[in-house]
């Protein structure tokens, strides 16, 4: 959905990469995705997790900074009851229309 939009180039950074910079986890790391977009040429750095709470609940948090300055540009957080695992991609399209990308 952000290629699609037109407004964003997608750069998909290795795992090993991030690894070095965040050893328990982006989501732990207090936004050291920023310098490691911006290592790799990126303007922005999205983070996304997602956490499964139980069999049919799960919650979503996407979130999207400015590489050079840390700032946050833009952020959404949903959850989902009532769906299976392969029901999240739900989450992620509502949140990208609703707050990414509007």
């Amino acid at each position: 959905m952000l290629s699609q939009s037109g407004r964003f180039t997608v750069i998909v950074v290795p795992a090993r990469d991030t690894q070095a910079a965040a050893p328990h986890g982006l989501r732990n790391c207090a936004g050291c995705e920023g310098p490691i977009a911006k290592e790799h040429g990126a303007s922005l750095a999205l983070l996304g997790v997602v956490t499964r709470v139980n069999r049919t609940e799960h919650t979503m948090f996407i979130r999207i900074l400015d590489a050079e300055t840390g700032k946050h540009v833009s952020e959404g957080f949903t959850d989902l009851r009532m769906g299976a695992n392969y029901a999240w991609p739900r989450s992620v399209k509502w949140l990208m229309k609703n707050r990414i990308l509007r």
